[in-house]
């Protein structure tokens, strides 16, 4: 694992993220997503088409410091948010232990509205998206576990 020193959301990140097999593209490219297409991401990935930022993908961008915070207080563990890279594949980890063996993947979604990741939670399972992201980012960071943290 290769540490790449970049502000997540920063426009060098996502102009590095343009290069990339990133863990949040995986459904995508397995045909697994609720919301992008393989054709969609190839759409993105050649410049032939330029992602929207959600109400809801917004939310959680806004809420992850504070779901962060949340998961420290509840568990003890403190979670550095990385980007790390493993030849073409990437993940930007919400979360890693110093000792690096634990990875974080947050999800805020808003209790309020529609929430099939509540439903599915609540149900003891996790979405496939979600599962194959979080596999991608233990691929690529090496860490023994990963944790993920719903937070409203």
């Amino acid at each position: 694992m290769k540490i790449i020193q970049l502000v997540q959301a920063s426009p060098v990140w996502l102009a590095y993220r343009q290069s990339m097999r990133n863990a949040s593209e995986t459904a995508a490219v397995l045909g697994a997503s609720p919301w992008t297409t393989p054709y969609q991401l190839w759409l993105l990935k050649t410049g032939r088409s330029i992602a929207k930022v959600t109400k809801a993908m917004q939310h959680g961008t806004d809420t992850e410091p504070a779901a962060r915070a949340a998961y420290e207080a509840e568990t003890g563990f403190v979670m550095q948010p990385l980007v790390v890279q493993d030849g073409p594949y990437s993940a930007s980890l919400d979360g890693i232990t110093f000792d690096q063996d634990l990875i974080l993947e947050i999800k805020c979604p808003v209790r309020g509205s529609r929430s099939d990741l509540w439903q599915d939670v609540a149900a003891g399972s996790v979405p496939e998206h979600y599962g194959l992201q979080i596999q991608h980012q233990l691929l690529v960071s090496d860490a023994l576990f990963a944790h993920l943290w719903l937070f409203d």
